[in-house]
This record gives structure tokens, C-alpha cells and sequence, in this order.
């Protein structure tokens, strides 16, 4: 096909992998360590909308992730990368060299199953995830009275794309990563990946 051509046809590409893996040489000390999780958003059950500050915002579906290793090499500035920017969150942690250590982690947010309500005249919902930290809560569980009080360490933007990704760069700690719809009790399936080039727990 000429270039011609497919820029008539076509005006969105997307390329997708399955690993970061065959986006560079892998971190120091060894590959990535990947968590997926599936899910769905419900409406009337776990579909609460973007907006934190919303009555049903709480019931999103949360997955708490831990980072303990900060990572080996540190850059001199924090920069745009190709999977989205470094983390927001400036959380306060032990000072290395007047340095605060840091996490990298990629964040990776897919919608499942759309291709085939085409038929249907749907498409992708608009979607993203919010990052936040948790701060002496990590055995509390999740309510409607929580999550306002949270500091957000880092968000991704909301967009209609079949996968949303992002880098972040976080202190070690806990955190809870909230995926969701842009509109309360829009239904969708839905898998979650998480990357770090350090070992992490995530549940």
C-alpha cells in the first residue's frame, strides 16, 4: 500500500507490545517483574466515574501495590518518556546523595472484548487510572470516607484507546491504583498490568 494511500484510509495507529522488554535493554539486576489482573467495571456495582471527589468515585475497583526497591540509577531530571511522564508525586523519603530514591513502574490499563460491539455501533470508552499513596492505611479497607483523604501520587490521562499506559516514578511505599471509566456506570472488561523494574507486591 502507498503512504498516500494509507493516510487516506487510516489516521490513528497504535502499536502494542507485550513487554516493555522489547522497548530497550532490561533494567539492572534482571527482567521486569509484571503483575495483570482482570476485572470488570458493573454498572450500579463498581463503576464510579473518574472524578475522585464523586459520592460513587470509592467503589472503583482498587488494587494496592507496594514498592520496596528503589531503583538501582537514579537520572539527573525527571523527563517525558514514551509511556506517558515521571510520576507527580513527591512523597517525602530517606534522602540519598539529597536525592529522594525512586521507583519505576509502568502502568498499563487495556480494554477487553470492544472489538466485538462494533457491530453493535460501540467503540472504546473513555478511560484511566488514578494513582495514590497510602500513608499509615494500608490495612484499612476501602470506604467511602478513604479515599478523599488520600494524597494522589500520579494519574494518566482519560482517553478512548484501547490500552493507557503509563511511567511513573514513585518513592518506595504503599500505594492504591484505581482504574476506571470516564462516565459513572459505563461497562467494560478490563486488564490491568503493572511493571517495575524492582520487585513489588501488588493484590
Amino acid at each position: 500500500m502507498e503512504l498516500q494511500d494509507f493516510l487516506r484510509h487510516f489516521n490513528t495507529v497504535q502499536i502494542c507490545s507485550l513487554s516493555p522488554e522489547v522497548l530497550g535493554p532490561n533494567p539492572a539486576g534482571g527482567g521486569w517483574h509484571i503483575h495483570t489482573f482482570q476485572g470488570r467495571w458493573v454498572r450500579g456495582f463498581n463503576s464510579g466515574g473518574s472524578q475522585p471527589s464523586a459520592e460513587t468515585f470509592w467503589t472503583n475497583p482498587q488494587f494496592r501495590l507496594t514498592l520496596l526497591e528503589p531503583d538501582e540509577e537514579e537520572d539527573d531530571e525527571d523527563e517525558e518518556g514514551p509511556w506517558g511522564g515521571w510520576g507527580a508525586g513527591r512523597a517525602g523519603g530517606p534522602a540519598r546523595g539529597g536525592r529522594i530514591p525512586k521507583c519505576t513502574v509502568l502502568l498499563s490499563l487495556i480494554q477487553r472484548n470492544r472489538r466485538k460491539l462494533r457491530a453493535k455501533g460501540l467503540t472504546y470508552l473513555t478511560v484511566g487510572f488514578h494513582v495514590f499513596q497510602l500513608l499509615g492505611l494500608w490495612d484499612s479497607p476501602r470506604s467511602r470516607a478513604l479515599l478523599p483523604k488520600l494524597l494522589r501520587a500520579d494519574r494518566s490521562v482519560f482517553c478512548a484507546r484501547r490500552d493507557v499506559s503509563r511511567r511513573c516514578r514513585l518513592s518506595p511505599g504503599h500505594y492504591l491504583v484505581v482504574p476506571s471509566a470516564s462516565q459513572e456506570g459505563d461497562e467494560a472488561d478490563f486488564t490491568l498490568r503493572i511493571f517495575s523494574e524492582r520487585s513489588h507486591t501488588a493484590v
